[in-house]
Parts: C-alpha cells; sequence; structure tokens
C-alpha cells in the first residue's frame, strides 16, 4: 500500500515539473504593423505600391526583416485568385544598443557589393519605453538604407527610405 502511495505521490510531483515550454525560434520574436512609408525616389520599392508591412525582430535568429505587402494587379469586378505578393528583406542582426533615453536600437546590415550585389542596411529604434521629454513620430522607426553599383552608368546609387511603426510586441 506504501508503494503505490510513494509511485502516485511520485508521479504528481513529476508533473508538476513538467510544463510545456515552446522553443521554436519565433517565440522570442518581436514585430510591428507598419504605419507609414516614405521611399527614396531612388528606391526599388518607390515603383512599387506598397499597401502595408510588417517589421521583425528576432534576437535568438539574429535576424531583423521587414516585410512589404503589395497591391493585387487583379482589375476591378474581376475573380482573382486570392493572393498577396510580398516583398521581403532579411538581414543579419550585428549590433543591439540602448541609449541614453532607454530607447532600444536594433541595427542589421548585409554588405554584398564586394560579390557584384547589394548593401543593405536596417536601423528599427523602439522608442516605446523612453524616459526622455520627447514626442516621437511613432513607437518604431525604421531606416532602410541601399546601395548598389549601376555599371551601366558607371556610379554608386544610393537610396535611404524611413518607415514608422506600431510598438514592438
Amino acid at each position: 500500500m506504501k508503494t503505490i502511495f510513494g509511485i502516485i505521490c511520485a508521479l504528481y510531483l513529476l508533473s508538476s515539473f513538467a510544463h510545456a515550454t515552446s522553443l521554436h525560434p519565433d517565440t522570442f520574436s518581436h514585430s510591428a504593423k507598419l504605419l507609414t512609408w516614405n521611399f527614396d525616389s531612388e528606391s526599388f520599392l518607390s515603383t512599387k505600391s506598397v499597401r502595408g508591412g510588417t517589421v521583425s525582430v528576432n534576437e535568438v535568429t539574429k535576424e531583423v526583416s521587414i516585410r512589404f505587402d503589395l497591391r493585387n494587379n487583379c482589375p476591378p469586378n474581376a475573380f482573382c485568385i486570392a493572393y498577396i505578393p510580398t516583398y521581403q528583406v532579411t538581414l543579419p542582426l550585428k549590433k543591439v544598443e540602448t541609449d541614453s533615453c532607454g530607447n532600444v536600437i536594433y541595427k542589421a546590415e548585409r554588405n554584398m557589393m564586394p560579390a557584384d550585389g547589394i548593401h543593405q542596411k536596417l536601423v528599427v529604434k523602439d522608442v516605446s519605453r523612453s524616459i526622455c521629454e520627447m514626442v516621437y513620430v511613432a513607437p518604431t522607426m525604421i531606416t532602410y538604407s541601399e546601395a548598389h553599383f549601376d555599371h551601366h552608368n558607371g556610379k554608386l546609387v544610393k537610396a535611404k527610405s524611413y518607415l514608422t511603426a506600431e510598438t514592438l510586441e
């Protein structure tokens, strides 16, 4: 009788320690919906019709990504496939800083120019927990920079776009 009681107590004790926790990398991801976007005229995105998007920061996988939802080219009153085209930029997280106001700044960058590519840089500034008495445009401010070498005209083309987003959650 004592052994059955002991086994039941042991099982109860072990089950109380066994809580399910998610180890999926997206569990620790912070994301926010884009509020505004102001693309540089030299940017590839200035020719696209952007409807919205999302910015995501994942410190576990060390990636910062921004996804733009583009307009569907479906004519009005036509039966089209429910398809929302997107354009996504995912860059490796290089640095996380906190300034004197308590703002968290995530810096991500990839330079593929030596391989005849593009140099992309994303700076995401989370000002939602700022202790300074300042008025910010939005809880999250984003700067997206891109540069590439135009071989046809023989010059370096740079573009810097500014975006805002809701609070990173």
